[in-house]
């Protein structure tokens, strides 16, 4: 039997859960999605803004793995037996510094952080979709973000864009821990 078929399945039902597990802890917060829990953090709109960022470039990087596994597929290169194992970037010590480039300016709203996310989701499907029966796995590229000479596939790349939404999930869900007001309060007092 192909283990590459349930493989990529048990992915493409990731890549929806994730995306909308996100997408619903920005879209019920109200107004205490743009509120930050205190001074030099992020409220849980800029969270959302950092991961689009970072899905961005993430995404032109699935981009080029594909097109090259391709390439190579067209050549005769056949797919390993068996799907990777895609434990070690979860591991709890692994650490995740992001470039300048993916700080959230705060300046985005958050209809386009929604649309933008949206969108990413639809292209990290789209991209597994292309790769089916392991072909994702003929070409691997390094990421700065991981340590040492490892490199990364299609399915690992994307095993890291799903721990990365996850991650700043928890992390816009605890901002707004921190920011909702409780019960029978209201900042919006009348005059």
């Amino acid at each position: 039997m192909n283990a590459w078929g349930p493989f990529e399945a048990r992915l493409a039902a990731r890549v929806d859960a994730e995306f909308d597990a996100f997408v619903r802890t920005l879209t019920s917060a109200g107004q205490a999605v743009a509120r930050a829990p205190g001074p030099g953090s992020w409220s849980a709109l800029e969270i959302g803004e950092h991961v689009a960022l970072a899905n961005h470039f993430l995404g032109l990087l699935a981009t080029k793995i594909v097109e090259k596994s391709l390439a190579r597929h067209a050549r005769g290169v056949r797919p390993p037996v068996e799907p990777p194992k895609l434990d070690a970037l979860a591991r709890r010590d692994f650490r995740w510094p992001h470039p300048p480039h993916m700080t959230p300016t705060g300046s985005v709203p958050l209809s386009t952080v929604l649309e933008r996310l949206e969108a990413q989701r639809a292209r990290f499907a789209a991209e597994l979709a292309r790769v089916g029966g392991g072909i994702g796995a003929l070409h691997r590229i390094r990421i700065s973000v991981v340590p040492g000479d490892d490199r990364l596939d299609f399915y690992r790349l994307l095993e890291f864009v799903l721990l990365h939404v996850a991650r700043h999930r928890a992390q816009a869900e605890r901002a707004l821990a921190l920011t909702r007001e409780p019960p029978g309060t209201s900042s919006e007092r009348a005059p």
